[in-house]
């Protein structure tokens, strides 16, 4: 990447031609990769989302034996539901009758994980 950057650059700079033509084909190259991988992802999402979901029931198995697992699966679960809280929060239709001063207070009030920290700012 490092390198391909390096070419634009200084083909850029020094009016290089064969650096700006690598430059292109490979960004081309990377670009049609992208497009080529979104497709396929759409394709088989299934099949991901079969792998993904085997995946984690394998990992979660493994919980116990490593730290680094433990650690990463404890931070998903802290970090997931607390923007699921934040996005409910914002759907939520007592949140549309209040006052839009209050709407705020609400909101904080309603994030478990966050309201200790925000409410000493208020």
């Amino acid at each position: 990447m490092f390198i391909l950057g390096f070419a634009g650059c200084i083909g850029a700079l020094r009016e290089n031609t064969f650096l700006l033509k690598f430059f292109s084909v490979f960004l081309g190259i990377i670009f049609f990769l992208e497009l080529t991988a979104g497709v396929l992802a759409f394709v088989f999402k299934d099949w991901i989302k079969d792998q993904l979901y085997f995946f984690i029931n394998n990992n979660i198995r493994a919980y116990r034996d490593d730290i680094d697992l433990q650690n990463l699966i404890d931070f998903t679960q802290e970090y997931i539901p607390m923007q699921a809280e934040s996005d409910a929060v914002c759907h939520f239709p007592a949140a549309l009758k209040t006052p839009r001063k209050m709407s705020s207070t609400l909101s904080v009030a309603m994030m478990p994980g966050r309201n200790q920290k925000l409410t000493n700012r208020l």
